[in-house]
This record gives C-alpha cells, structure tokens and sequence, in this order.
C-alpha cells in the first residue's frame, strides 16, 4: 500500500508530485478488478538516500480468469529510466521516482457486467472509455 503523500513527506526527505489512479489498467470483465496507483516522488534530501524496492508483477501482469481481462503490469522508474524490481538503490537528490503498481485481472466476460457498473466506472474515471 502507498501512503498518504503529506505523511510519506513528513517522515522522509520527498515531494510528493503525484498520487493517483490509472485509468484502464484494472483487467475488464463481468468484475472488473481493481486500478493500479501511480505515485512519484522527487528526493529532496541533501544526499543520496537508499530505496529498496520489491515489487511485483512489473514484468508479467495480474491474468484476468474466466473470460476476464488481463490487469496492466507495474511500472517502476528513476528519471525516467526503469528500474529493476527488486533492487536496493541510492536515489540522489533532485532524483524523481515513479512508481506504478499493477492493476489486478478481471473475472468473466466484460460482456455481461452491468450497464450501471460500466457507467460507474467512467464516472470513477477507472476506465476512459
């Protein structure tokens, strides 16, 4: 889980740039699975600090099961150049780090899923379209 951005600066040397849903990464179908969260930050520390990252499915995304929709993989980067996934890693300062964690698969045939439930999800903006 990502923590509340004005905790997460108030307890390490960061700026918070971003903490969100994304949109169409969540698997569809008859259930649609949950969204995965993006979160960036910036070190605003006056020396490299250490970042241990353990993530998953960065390379292989949640499979959607039943007719369902795969979830979209995980991004993991430090100025825009990925990371590996499970690595320990000095962030220096002025370095931004954007995490991205994956959405989960859908379960059944998007087909079926309720006409309200897809209106939902646009309204909650965790589809596009």
């Amino acid at each position: 889980m990502i923590r509340a951005g004005e905790i997460f600066e108030s307890e390490k040397p960061v700026l918070v740039n971003e903490k969100q849903l994304v949109a169409d990464s969540g698997g569809i179908g008859k259930y649609r699975s949950g969204t995965g969260q993006r979160f960036s930050m910036t070190s605003s520390a006056n020396q490299p600090m250490t970042f241990a990252m353990r993530g998953e499915r960065l390379k292989h995304p949640a499979q959607g099961l039943f007719g369902g929709g795969h979830g979209a993989a995980g991004v993991a980067t430090v100025n825009g150049q990925p990371i590996h996934s499970k690595r320990t890693i000095l962030l220096n300062p002025g370095d931004t780090l954007v995490l991205q964690a994956p959405g989960g698969g859908g379960y059944g045939n998007g087909a079926e899923r309720d006409a309200a439930a897809r209106a939902d999800d646009l309204r909650n903006e965790y589809v596009s379209r």
